[in-house]
């Protein structure tokens, strides 16, 4: 049975309300900053939103009192905040004009991969609204880079509100509310939950600026249920749903294959395996399968995330380091080699502490994303979405840190130039983040990693046995422009 939360201890109620009102004040920021329609208000409101959430994180965190809010407080909090924010509009980005252009191709036509959107520029047939759409999409010489689970939810999103931003910011806010009963389901502490209703991550990135990014943790939240479960062909395929929404998910592929909880003795390690890569690759069959069907080989995300891969550069952490100290070319291929064996050396490590435990922990899905992010050459801040929640899971603090210090790289030389804190730049030196910036990201994130890395309280009760049962119970790139993706 899950724990009774702690009693309410006097004085509690105050700060229960001060918090909020900081949450508020966050939402509400982000609010006023989106409708001022100029760089420098977008700017500063994003950098004090961000300070106030940080605020309310570091008084939560601080504080036991908080033990003692029902699950119901929390979620009414989260709920209040989210659909707050959600009256923005976008700050300091345009991501979100692809995802209205992909939704509106998908419903209508079916093929959001088959053609730029430069193909139709001059097409007489287009609304003055989707004019306007098309004329504010990024990059458009290439094809989307949004795999096909987000292009049904923008097609989704077409169909409720076609042209109009709202219907994705609907989709999400259900998914992250999603996100929030699955992490109650988890047994999650209440003041662990508190940390990612009121994370300003969430407010600006996923309710703000629409990024669905959150997707990609709530099937890996299942999965971690399945996984619980024992339930190997349903954590390929829940996994599937993570790679077929951010190909990014697969640097967890290992943890879920090579780690097996107490519940699947029954199972060799080679069945496990097997049923978790047949998941895996149903999923995957399934979710691709129709878009190739309709417009052959190349109806996909893997041309564009090719390019994405090679040649684009934008607010990079460790990797800035590696290429720095490396030969040209190399930074790359040492990044690749280092997130592989530093997520072997995950494995390994869980290998020996569930070695003779009668319940083991979880697999560190959490480490494995931050892993990837320190040593990719694109960081951009939503990217700590896939992360987040998987984080407070775990009751990772660290990672819950650097997703809030990640909203630093908003402090780029396009977004200071426009807000006239320092003088235009050329096409070449756009959205270079610069060196005391990415400086200043690393020292907070070492901080936070040596401060917090270790659990204040347990995030989760420990594992019960249960039966099977079924789950269902932005850049400076090479050849092209920056890119915000």
């Amino acid at each position: 049975m899950p724990e009774r939360p702690v009693p309410m201890r006097r004085g509690c109620a105050g700060r229960t309300f001060g918090v909020a009102a900081l949450g508020i004040a966050n939402a509400l920021t982000v609010v006023v900053g989106s409708r001022a329609a100029a760089a420098d208000s977008e700017l500063l409101a994003t950098l004090a939103g961000a300070l106030l959430g940080a605020i309310a994180l570091c008084w939560v965190a601080l504080d036991e009192r908080f033990d003692g809010l029902s699950l119901a407080a929390v979620l009414g909090l989260a709920l209040l905040l989210r659909l707050i924010a959600v009256q923005a509009t976008p700050l300091l980005e345009d991501d979100h004009h692809r995802y209205l252009w992909d939704g509106m191709r998908t419903a209508t036509a079916f093929d959001p991969y088959r053609l730029p959107p430069a193909a139709f520029f001059g097409d007489q047939g287009l609304s003055p609204r989707w004019s306007d759409i098309l004329g504010g999409i990024n990059y458009p010489d290439i094809t989307t880079i949004y795999g096909p689970l987000l292009q049904w939810l923008f097609a989704a999103a077409h169909v409720l509100a076609p042209g109009q931003l709202g219907g994705v910011q609907a989709l999400v806010l259900v998914a992250d509310m999603g996100v929030l009963a699955l992490l109650a389901r988890q047994r999650v502490g209440i003041r662990v939950l508190l940390l990612y209703a009121l994370h300003p991550l969430v407010l600006k990135e996923a309710m703000a600026s629409a990024h669905p990014d959150g997707l990609v943790a709530l099937w890996l939240l299942l999965a971690m249920l399945a996984w619980q479960r024992g339930r190997a062909t349903w954590v390929g395929v829940a996994l599937g749903l993570a790679v077929g929404t951010k190909v990014a998910a697969l640097v967890v592929l290992p943890l879920l294959l090579l780690c097996r909880p107490a519940g699947a003795t029954g199972l060799s390690w080679l069945r496990w395996l097997g049923r978790v890569l047949a998941g895996l690759t149903l999923s995957l069959a399934v979710l691709y399968g129709p878009f190739l069907a309709a417009g052959g080989r190349d109806a996909s995300d893997l041309g564009t995330l090719l390019i994405f891969g090679t040649q684009w550069l934008f607010n990079p952490l460790g990797y800035r380091l590696l290429d720095a100290a490396l030969p040209a070319g190399a930074a790359r291929p040492a990044a690749a080699l280092l997130v592989a064996l530093g997520v072997g050396m995950l494995v390994w490590r869980w290998q020996r502490r569930a070695h003779g435990a009668a319940a083991p922990e979880a697999p560190p899905l959490a480490s494995a994303f931050a892993l990837l992010l320190l040593c990719s050459p694109v960081v951009n801040p939503w990217y700590w979405l896939w992360a987040l929640p998987l984080a407070v899971r775990a009751n990772q603090r660290w990672v819950m840190a650097a997703a809030v210090i990640a909203m630093l790289s908003y402090l780029n030389t396009t977004v200071l130039s426009e807000s006239g804190w320092m003088a235009p730049v050329s096409a070449a030196e756009s959205f270079r983040v610069d060196w005391p910036v990415t400086l200043a990201q690393l020292l907070l994130m070492a901080l936070a990693w040596l401060l917090l890395r270790r659990r204040v309280a347990p995030a989760l009760s420990p594992p019960v046995a249960a039966p099977a049962t079924s789950v269902a119970s932005a850049a400076t790139p090479t050849v092209v422009e920056p890119g915000r993706r």
